[in-house]
């Protein structure tokens, strides 16, 4: 099962998490480069003057590598910058909570850990328009909507506020939560990520009781119904 941790931030906040992903137990982040697969061009994450060098001349984005994974930092000037891990092998709980712990230290505003099929269901369209696959990935706007609740869910204090998200109606349809630094919530959903299954129809009415959490029922039964691929493109165009 692959699990990924995702989180959006603003790009100011960039040296936090840097410092953030240095300090974990597990799954520390070692050295710093522009491509997925180590190089010998990789630069020690701990050599401040390379970093700062390295960071100049990579505005848009990079990778960091451990001994078990990868990390993908996209930075965005005019929207929210993301980070993700993808692991080499599956994450136990207490790496997936200290994971989501350390993007909150960078001042994370939304976040989460999922299997990619339990992320797909949740904000992938797909249609087949004769005999050709077309899909559309919606939801991810967090300027709009959180995209979604998932296996684990990061949501700062600030994103509650913003979206008017019911924090007492999550925590007590979350099998566990934690409160971090004051900053966020991080919201345990169900007991293992393979039981997103059985759970999916809970937590979609959970997402549908916010306007500002992303649900995809309504513009799914809209884009199902294109019959062209144009079609389809123009319906889920706005809700990418």
């Amino acid at each position: 099962m692959s699990i990924k941790v995702f989180a959006y931030f603003d790009k100011k906040n960039l040296p936090k998490l840097l410092l953030a992903l240095q300090g974990l137990n597990s799954y520390t982040a070692q050295t710093i480069g522009e491509t997925e697969k180590p190089s010998k061009l990789d630069i020690k994450i701990t050599d401040k003057e390379q970093v700062h060098s390295f960071l100049t001349g990579h505005s848009e984005g990079f990778f960091m590598h451990t001994n078990m994974g990868l990390y993908n930092v996209s930075l965005q000037d005019k929207t929210y910058s993301t980070v993700c891990f993808y692991p080499n092998e599956s994450l136990k709980e207490d790496c997936i909570l200290e994971i989501l712990t350390a993007y909150v230290f960078a001042d994370a505003e939304f976040g989460y850990a999922a299997d990619e099929e339990e992320y797909e269901y949740r904000n992938r369209i797909k249609l087949d328009v004769s005999g050709s696959e077309v899909e559309s990935w919606v939801g991810r706007n967090l300027s709009k909507y959180i995209s979604g609740l998932y296996y684990f869910t990061l949501i700062s204090n600030n994103q509650a506020e913003l979206k008017s998200i019911e924090v007492n109606i999550l925590k007590a349809n979350a099998v566990d939560f934690f409160e971090v630094s004051g900053k966020s919530v991080i919201y345990k959903f169900y007991e293992s990520p393979d039981l997103w299954k059985s759970q999916k129809a809970k937590i979609d009415q959970l997402c549908r009781l916010n306007k500002n959490i992303f649900s995809k029922d309504e513009i799914e039964d809209v884009a199902l119904k294109s019959t062209t691929v144009m079609d389809f493109i123009m319906k889920t165009r706005e809700w990418n």
